[in-house]
């Protein structure tokens, strides 16, 4: 199979420069260039509504082939789930925490659609708290989508790519749509409103789960060629206003030992609004998210740095009586 990982490899392939997916705008600032695994990254924000994102990026095909074959194992040094997976701690943890953030706002029945429901452990979860409600999920991995009918039985999982709802399933099918951790590696966040749009029900709800580029500190480590984007409150904010969403509830997300995500719910209004990008401060954007991202590596630095000044200074403390 062809070799895309290798940081040389990568460096090789057509790159295009891509406008901003929320108000089009191919006015950027540069903010960043690196990544987690030394790629090359350019990262950039737009001048005009303030998204972040890659550009420039790889042809879509090149995504396609990255999530289909390469991603899991790639990021989880897994290819199909097994209990040690869903013994990690993250897995139920933010998956209980989602859905108790849901629990108060929806009624005893309903139907729900998760995209990328991974290996089903949120919809498991979301089926014990609400026994009533119609589950449905999609999951473009195999291996995972598989594993979430044999493990949970969960009978409305399917593996599928998010471009595939409008032809799965009609016109205002749920009264809850949830995207945990998805919407910062779907090439078009546009369509996905656009799609969830049209998806919910009069006045259902939309949940969205993602990494905080203002967040508490997960530095260049978010940065890599799975996160086409990064969304702090305010620029997920556009897209909910451009796409006729009310937000209902918004909160921090208490991640251990730092907060480096956030969650909103928001509710689908009778009609999409006359809608034109808020005014942002790009200035303060730009240097915000360079800080937030040269963080991680001050801390590399300082695991070296420390030991090193504990070794120079113990060539300087004074003999102990068992030394003498």
């Amino acid at each position: 199979m062809e070799k895309i990982f290798n940081p040389s490899d990568y460096r090789r392939l057509p790159n295009c420069l891509v406008p901003c997916a929320c108000c089009g705008s191919k006015e950027h600032v540069r903010v960043f260039k690196g990544d987690r695994y030394e790629f090359g990254i350019r990262t950039v924000a737009c001048s005009q509504c303030g998204l972040i994102f890659t550009s420039p990026r790889p042809p879509d095909d090149w995504f396609e082939k990255f999530y289909r074959y390469h991603y899991r194992q790639y990021y989880e040094s897994v290819s199909v789930p097994d209990e040690a997976y869903l013994n990690r701690d993250w897995i139920k943890g933010r998956h209980t925490r989602n859905v108790n953030l849901l629990a108060s706002l929806l009624p005893t029945k309903g139907t729900i659609l998760d995209i990328g429901c991974a290996e089903g452990t949120f919809l498991d979860l979301f089926r014990r708290e609400f026994p009533c409600w119609t589950l449905h999920g999609i999951e473009p991995s195999e291996d995972f989508s598989k594993f979430a009918v044999a493990h949970y039985g969960l009978q409305g999982v399917a593996m599928a790519k998010f471009e595939e709802l409008s032809v799965r399933y009609l016109p205002s099918s749920f009264d809850l749509i949830t995207a945990s951790h998805v919407l910062e590696h779907l090439l078009s966040p546009d369509d996905f409103f656009k799609t969830a749009r049209v998806l919910l029900k009069p006045g259902g709800l939309l949940f969205i789960d993602v990494p905080d580029a203002e967040g508490d500190v997960k530095g260049i480590s978010n940065l890599h060629i799975g996160h086409v984007y990064h969304f702090s409150s305010g620029s997920l904010d556009q897209f909910l206003a451009k796409h006729g969403f009310t937000k209902v509830r918004a909160q921090k997300g208490d991640e251990k030992p730092i907060r480096w995500t956030f969650q909103v719910v928001a509710r689908k209004a009778a009609s999409l609004p006359s809608w034109k990008p808020a005014t942002v401060d790009i200035k303060r954007i730009a240097r915000d998210f360079r800080k937030h991202c040269q963080i991680g590596w001050t801390d590399r630095i300082s695991k070296v740095v420390k030991p090193v000044k504990r070794s120079v200074a113990g060539l300087f403390r004074a003999p102990t009586a068992e030394a003498s």
